[in-house]
């Protein structure tokens, strides 16, 4: 008998507190359920974008392949417009820039590669400096190819950057500066696993630089 009435108690105690506080709970699980619904929709909803780009990403390069350089730009141009935050504008940035190197036309591909350095990827992004500076090296835009290496790379990417700031600075016949250039891309390129190739060919650079110096060319 007594355990029935402190079983009844229990029960009597949880229909009280359920009645005082049952706004406040299920207002709890509501919020709980809404979250976890909202976080679903946000992974599919991001899950889609992915694809998407993907695939715009997929007919860019189809297009490229077949020298189809209109076909490929409308695609990338709107990969990166509407999906200008990923990776895949960057690369799209870094391919269509490259083909209109190759088609003759480098003012077109200083945009490009000006939106992938603004990726959030740093890799990329340094990459697409580097693009930079060499294409404006070829329109012999000294100044604006150096300032396009300003900053700090990550370690990955310090041997090609200070690699072509070499390169323009031989170009603006500094030499000193660029034998200091060459000489910190070498050694970060003999720290990385497989940039011993790299390393050897700036240090070709490095043996001709007394020549270039010379000659003044």
């Amino acid at each position: 008998m007594r355990d029935d009435l402190e079983q009844q108690e229990q029960v009597d105690a949880l229909r009280g507190f359920w009645r005082d506080h049952r706004r406040r709970i299920l207002g709890l699980f509501i919020l709980v359920a809404a979250s976890v619904a909202g976080y679903q929709g946000f992974q599919a909803w991001q899950s889609s974008r992915a694809e998407t780009a993907t695939r715009l990403l997929e007919r860019m390069e189809t297009a490229l392949r077949a020298e189809k350089l209109d076909e490929a730009e409308a695609n990338g141009l709107l990969l990166i417009k509407d999906y200008s935050t990923t990776a895949h504008a960057a690369l799209a940035g870094l391919r269509m820039a490259k083909a209109h190197v190759a088609a003759g036309a480098p003012e077109k591909a200083l945009p490009l590669l000006a939106h992938a350095a603004k990726s959030d990827d740093k890799g990329l992004a340094w990459i697409a400096k580097v693009r930079a500076a060499a294409v404006l090296m070829d329109l012999s835009r000294f100044p604006e190819a150096l300032t396009q290496l300003d900053g700090k790379p990550p370690a990955s990417a310090l041997g090609m950057v200070e690699d072509r700031r070499g390169d323009v600075l031989v170009l603006m016949q500094r030499w000193d500066e660029a034998r200091a250039a060459w000489e910190a891309a070498q050694k970060a390129m003999l720290s990385e696993a497989d940039g011993s190739r790299s390393a050897e060919l700036v240090a070709r650079k490095l043996a001709s630089l007394d020549a270039f110096a010379q000659t003044g060319q």
